[in-house]
């Protein structure tokens, strides 16, 4: 089971790794090439849906989940941070060194060098 959810954290990181390059990609809409980009990357955008969904499938036929279970749990989710937006953002924590923030994905505080294990986006 590690092993969906390490897919399923690395399919969630890359969609908000192109939600956000999507985003500057349209605010920069006047440069050269930069609606080829946003068309790949709605590409890449669905491509990632279409594995997010039929992974839901197989679970659902693999252990006879219904989908109100995920929707609970994507609301469960939803709250982490505080805030139910329908993102799941993971709030930034205090380096145990220097006690300055970090992004949660951080593996190393930017400004003493301390490791830090990164958050665990999922449960």
């Amino acid at each position: 089971m590690s092993t969906l959810r390490d897919l399923l954290e690395r399919l969630g990181q890359d969609v908000s790794d192109v939600r956000l390059e999507r985003a500057m990609v349209a605010s920069q809409h006047a440069s050269e090439g930069s609606g080829q980009r946003l068309a790949e990357l709605n590409e890449r955008l669905d491509h990632m849906t279409l594995a997010i969904v039929a992974m839901w499938d197989l679970v659902k036929e693999t252990h006879g989940l219904v989908d109100r279970q995920l929707l609970d749990r994507m609301a469960k989710l939803d709250e982490l941070d505080g805030t139910k937006d329908g993102r799941l953002r993971m709030p930034p924590r205090p380096c145990r060194q220097c006690g300055r923030n970090l992004k949660a994905t951080r593996s190393r505080c930017l400004y003493c060098g301390t490791a830090c294990a990164p958050t665990q986006i999922l449960p």
